[in-house]
């Protein structure tokens, strides 16, 4: 008999397998130049302006290699480096190109198809009580850091 674990780590293991799958259609639909760090890249600095260091850390690169990606991402107009002298003229801030832009918009309405049909058969009594099961979940997470 499985324990609760398994079956968890199981059921988050297939849902994430899931989502990546809709993701991966991603750079097939813009061209080869883009692979799925690409793609997580654009999706992790979305609508915000990242700094290099945020990328680094958040993707575990150094900041040679995570140069020689953002170096490629702006030459296709994926993404763009600027300085923010207003915030802080010593650091390296990106956001996304115009490219960048199209695929974070196909993104999110990918990401929206796939969460309502994980929601479809589900009632919004239902939705509302695993929401506040998975905001549980994320908690302990954090909190065993």
């Amino acid at each position: 008999m499985e324990t609760k674990e398994t079956k968890f780590y199981k059921l988050f293991n297939e849902i994430g397998r899931e989502f990546k799958k809709k993701l991966t259609c991603v750079p097939e639909l813009f061209g080869s130049d883009l692979s799925i760090r690409n793609v997580q890249i654009i999706e992790f600095i979305g609508l915000e302006q990242k700094t290099m260091s945020e990328i680094a850390e958040t993707f575990n690169l150094t900041p040679g290699s995570l140069t020689t990606v953002v170096d490629n991402m702006v030459e296709n107009k994926y993404l763009i480096r600027e300085k923010n002298y207003d915030l802080d003229k010593r650091k390296v801030f990106i956001s996304l190109g115009v490219n960048g832009k199209k695929i974070y918009k196909v993104m999110i309405r990918t990401h929206k198809i796939a969460i309502i049909s994980m929601l479809e058969d589900i009632t919004e009594k239902e939705a509302d009580k695993m929401i506040s099961q998975m905001q549980k979940m994320l908690n302990g997470l954090k909190n065993n850091q």
